[in-house]
C-alpha cells in the first residue's frame, strides 16, 4: 500500500508540473506590414484588455492601420486570457495581476526580437483597460525595453480607483482575492492594491508617454490617468494627455476612434524614429 501510495503521488506530481509547465507556454499574434523590407521592424506590443478576454487571429482595423504604417504589432495572449483552459484563467487572481501578466508580455516582446520580427532599439506598448494597466506596469518594470507607450484608459492606481469604479469587485479579485471584498477596504487591502499599480514603478520609468481618457468612463474613471499623468511630469517625465468629454471607457465613438488613432500616430512617428 505505501509503495501504491508512493506511485500515486509520483503520478500526480508529475501531472502537476506538465501541467504548470503547460500554463507557462503563452501565445502570441505578430500582424505585419504588407510589402515590409527585410530585417527586424519598429514594433508594438499590445496586450488586450480584461484580463480575462484574448487577442483572435482577425481583422481590426485599426491593427491593420498600425500596421500599414509600418510597425509590427505583436498582440499578447498572456496566462489569464481566455484560451488556455480554466488554471491559466484563474491564475492571475488573488495577487498575480501586475506579476505574471506583465512577465508574459516581456517574454513575447523578447521573442520578437529573438525571432527577428522587432528591432529591440523601437519597441513601443500600446494598450487600453487592462491591457493600459500592463502597458504602465511594463514602462515601470521594465524600462529599458520600450522607447514609448500609449494608454487608453489605463489602470494605473487600484487603491484610488476601488471606490470610484462601476466594477469595485474587480479591484478586489486580480489583488487580494475575492473573499477580501468590502465595501470599506482596510488600510492593508488599499495597500496591497497600490503595490500591484503601476504607480508603484513610477519612479522608475523613461518612456514618453501618451494618455487617452473618456471624461465619462464609469469602469476606470479619467482621475486615475489624470492623477498618474501628473505624478510622471511631478518626477521629470514626459506624458501627453488627451481627453474626449463625450466618451467612455471603450473610446470607440467613431470621431473618437478617429482622433485616438491619427494622434497615436503621430505620437509613434515621433519617438519611435
Amino acid at each position: 500500500m505505501t509503495s501504491m501510495v508512493a506511485t500515486t503521488s509520483a503520478v500526480a506530481a508529475a501531472a502537476a508540473a506538465a501541467a504548470a509547465a503547460a500554463a507557462a507556454v503563452v501565445q502570441s499574434i505578430t500582424v505585419r506590414p504588407k510589402n515590409r523590407g527585410g530585417g527586424p521592424l519598429p514594433t508594438i506590443i499590445l496586450p488586450h484588455g480584461g484580463p480575462h478576454a484574448s487577442c483572435a487571429a482577425g481583422y481590426v482595423a485599426t491593427v491593420a492601420y498600425l500596421a500599414s504604417l509600418g510597425y509590427a504589432v505583436v498582440y499578447c495572449n498572456y496566462r489569464g486570457s481566455t484560451g488556455y483552459g480554466e488554471r491559466p484563467l484563474q491564475s492571475l487572481v488573488g495577487g498575480k495581476a501586475g506579476i505574471q501578466d506583465v512577465a508574459d508580455c516581456i517574454k513575447i516582446a523578447e521573442a520578437a526580437v529573438r525571432e527577428g520580427v522587432a528591432d529591440r532599439n523601437r519597441i513601443c506598448v500600446v494598450g487600453g483597460s487592462h491591457g493600459g494597466f500592463l502597458g504602465a506596469h511594463l514602462i515601470g518594470q521594465a524600462p529599458d525595453m520600450f522607447r514609448c507607450a500609449v494608454l487608453r484608459n489605463p489602470v494605473t492606481d487600484i487603491a484610488s480607483m476601488v471606490n470610484l469604479t462601476d466594477i469595485p469587485d474587480w479591484c478586489y479579485v486580480e489583488t487580494v482575492g475575492r473573499e477580501a471584498y468590502s465595501d470599506l477596504p482596510s488600510v492593508a487591502t488599499l495597500e496591497a492594491m497600490r503595490r500591484a499599480s503601476p504607480v508603484h514603478y513610477l519612479d522608475q520609468v523613461k518612456a514618453p508617454v501618451l494618455m487617452l481618457l473618456g471624461a465619462v468612463d464609469l469602469r476606470v474613471p479619467p482621475s486615475n490617468g489624470l492623477r498618474y499623468a501628473a505624478a510622471l511630469k511631478e518626477a521629470g517625465g514626459h506624458c501627453e494627455v488627451r481627453v474626449f468629454p463625450e466618451d467612455n471607457h471603450g473610446l470607440t465613438n467613431p470621431r473618437t476612434e478617429f482622433e485616438s488613432f491619427v494622434t497615436i500616430a503621430a505620437f509613434l512617428r515621433k519617438h519611435m524614429k
